[in-house]
């Protein structure tokens, strides 16, 4: 069973629309995100950081039976606000209609520039008739010809990507300075580790400071007690109880 809830401004009048299982869970994950200042809306970190944090309510809109009718519902919901919302996608569940900033694009472009994944691997058996299967009348760009200086850009990048041939020849000394580098950077807190998700480490900083149990949260996220403190010690020291000085 879940719900749809929204957070809803006061001063603005406007609203975010959501879906939780846990709604209190979600809640504290929202706040705790709002009050750091880096929310992934940045429309509702910007009123929250305007208007503080009294002008804010979190209410349960509709109760939902089936999960699996929580972002159907949740999209119902979104297009009764639509002009209201501080949602950044008008599709619940998706970043589809979410406008990315000049910086962001240009930090994309940069980082796949290079991009060799998956250069000269082959497919398993069936995939391209699966693939033909799935592909059947589709009619994405049909008559919308690419411009000349599109097409010159594609033949360019096809010409160099033969010439190359399929993969680059690995330096093993590139290789493992890359590697070093990478290790150094998590090392010194400038790059996260791929494992260590935001949202869930909020959840988890959020249930543990409610129940303050380092085994309850651990169970609740199916991790070790250990990885749960580690993870309290890194985001948040404060909400771990201070050790006792021997006796």
């Amino acid at each position: 069973m879940g719900v749809i809830y929204r957070i809803s401004c006061a001063a603005s009048g406007k609203l975010y629309i959501g879906s939780a299982r846990h709604p209190r869970m979600r809640w504290n994950a929202h706040l705790f995100r709002l009050r750091r200042g880096d929310h992934h809306s940045i429309h509702l970190q910007r009123a929250f950081s305007r208007h503080g944090e009294s002008a804010f309510k979190f209410e349960i809109v509709e109760h939902v039976d089936d999960d699996n009718f929580l972002t159907a519902r949740e999209q119902f919901w979104i297009w009764r606000h639509l002009g209201y919302l501080y949602n950044r996608s008008p599709v619940a569940g998706s970043p589809l209609g979410v406008r990315h900033s000049a910086a962001t694009r240009a930090k994309a472009a940069r980082r796949m520039s290079g991009n060799t994944y998956r250069r000269g691997q082959k497919m398993p058996p069936g995939w391209s008739e699966q693939s033909s299967e799935r592909l059947k009348g589709n009619k994405h760009r049909l008559g919308k010809p690419h411009s000349e200086r599109d097409r010159a850009k594609i033949s360019e990048g096809l010409k160099r990507a033969f010439a190359e041939g399929l993969r680059k020849p690995v330096d093993p000394k590139v290789s493992a300075g890359n590697l070093a580098a990478y290790n150094a950077a998590l090392r010194a807190g400038t790059i996260r580790h791929p494992s260590h998700k935001a949202e869930r480490n909020a959840l988890l900083l959020a249930f543990h400071q409610d129940t303050r149990s380092l085994s309850k949260t651990a169970a609740q996220f199916g991790i070790s007690t250990s990885s749960a403190w580690e993870i309290i010690k890194k985001y948040n020291p404060g909400q771990l109880r201070p050790r006792r000085a021997a006796a």
